[in-house]
């Protein structure tokens, strides 16, 4: 497996180098050096909060896209997905940035501080892409089809002149391995050059020949040292086109059995489609507990309410541009939004109360215990 990791640089983001790993641990430490160049962004970025916001905004999506770059197996676009899932079992966690040994034992060995918030967009995102893994049918990996296994994928069967090579054994006179006889001095190697003695008389000497360097051999001009040339038959196609495969029509795919074309997992039922649906009247619910934390610190509370804050802030933008979106596309990018098992509308109502604790406790009307619980309880 692969992965690409980022650097920053004062324009913009490239792509800084590919590194093979070898083991998980490896892997672990390319995501964090992954989540580094997103999260130093926004540290050292300046100015005003619509500067930062922006670059906020291009922090994440950079983000995402280097994410879904990491290369996994090429006929499987999730498999890097699944490493990347391993990962995290072996620490115990889906709770990535946020949890505690994962940050020290990660994190705090590259000395590069928390980056909780990243670590819940990255939670987010691998939930997606686990979801359309799962939607997807295991056979084909959605395309629809598969090579078809009685031509190979070639659309018709090989040429029978080449044997499906696309080439042949080179045919100029005296060719010979890719090369012939040197024309200037009929493969002697030598050639005659007049020169002036010392006398005032000239002579003849034997000097290595320019053209083959003293080799009596010289590349040949038709297959240029190859001593291959193309087919006749197939011009390098390698199939012969008049005898197309009957299993694919010549299209070099066949439709996947297994989904019968559709592109999705079978075992995944179809709702019937009704066109003019009842509106739900039961709000929908929350989906299953992904593992948000309950803060047991003033200073783990203060950083989950600092992700809550921006998470609201992105949900506030996605309702702006509802229009422009479809349903699916809405609850899509809203899922990704999601604090642990905690809806944005209820991540609203939470802040609001955090802000009212937080004045109740400066004024010393709640002491820190009481405090605490208090805001413990809204993570219940």
């Amino acid at each position: 497996m692969r992965i690409r990791t980022i650097c920053s640089r004062e324009r913009g983001w490239s792509i800084r180098g590919v590194h093979r790993l070898q083991c998980p641990q490896a892997l672990a430490l390319s995501v964090a050096v992954l989540l580094v160049p997103c999260a130093g962004a926004l540290a050292q970025q300046g100015g005003d909060d619509e500067a930062k916001a922006k670059q906020d905004e291009l922090a994440v999506e950079t983000l995402k896209k280097k994410l879904q770059q990491i290369d996994g197996d090429s006929s499987d676009p999730f498999d890097a997905v699944t490493k990347l899932e391993s990962v995290l079992n072996m620490y115990k966690s889906t709770r990535i940035m946020q949890d505690e040994n994962y940050q020290r034992e990660v994190i705090g060995s590259l000395a590069l501080g928390r980056l909780s918030e990243y670590g819940d967009t990255l939670r987010g995102i691998l939930d997606g892409l686990r979801r359309e893994r799962q939607l997807l049918c295991q056979s084909c990996k959605g395309k629809r089809t598969l090579r078809c296994e009685v031509c190979k994928g070639l659309g018709a069967q090989p040429c029978s002149y080449c044997n499906g090579t696309g080439t042949k054994e080179c045919d100029a006179y005296d060719c010979e391995g890719g090369t012939k006889t040197c024309d200037k001095c009929y493969g002697d190697g030598t050639v005659s050059e007049r020169y002036l003695k010392r006398d005032g008389y000239h002579d003849y000497r034997d000097v290595p020949c320019p053209p083959c360097k003293g080799t009596g051999k010289v590349k040949c001009e038709k297959c240029k040292g190859k001593d291959r040339i193309e087919c006749d038959n197939c011009h390098g196609k390698k199939i012969d086109l008049s005898n197309t495969c009957n299993e694919c029509n010549g299209r070099k795919v066949v439709t996947c059995a297994t989904c019968n074309g559709t592109g999705k997992n079978p075992r995944q039922p179809e709702a019937e489609s009704d066109p003019d649906p009842a509106p739900d009247p039961t709000p929908r619910r929350d989906p299953p507990p992904r593992g948000a934390a309950r803060p047991s610190s003033v200073e783990e509370i203060q950083v989950a309410f600092a992700i809550i804050k921006k998470n609201i802030e992105r949900w506030q933008k996605l309702k702006d541009n509802r229009e422009a979106l479809t349903e699916e596309e809405f609850l899509k990018k809203e899922e990704g939004l999601f604090y642990g098992h905690i809806s944005p509308e209820r991540q609203v109502e939470m802040l609001d109360e955090y802000e009212r604790l937080t004045r109740a406790r400066d004024d010393d009307v709640l002491s820190e215990e009481e405090y605490l619980n208090k805001i413990g309880a809204l993570f219940d």
